[in-house]
């Protein structure tokens, strides 16, 4: 049963079109290993950020830990989170 959720799950993550937040320079990617569960992009500040799919915004705050930031739902239990905003 588990191995037919993943197989689920893979196939509705393969049949969507990701999109680039914004262009800029990887400066940590993903590592499991380091609890890093996301890739870092850095660009001028102002920059704007834009959704990787279609969604609703569920959260929009400030936090002392990573300055802005935005969750997105996207439905089929996809959500996007993006941190250290210069503003929302």
């Amino acid at each position: 049963r588990r191995q037919r959720q993943m197989c689920i799950r893979d196939s509705i993550i393969e049949n969507k079109m990701f999109f680039s937040p914004i262009k800029g320079e990887i400066t940590q990617s993903f590592n499991f290993n380091e609890n890093h569960f996301a890739i870092d992009i850095a660009a001028d500040i102002g920059t704007p950020v834009k959704s990787v799919l279609d969604g609703k915004i569920i959260f929009s705050e400030w936090s002392l830990e990573t300055g802005y930031v935005v969750v997105i739902d996207h439905g089929e239990n996809i959500i996007s989170v993006y941190k250290h905003n210069s503003k929302t």
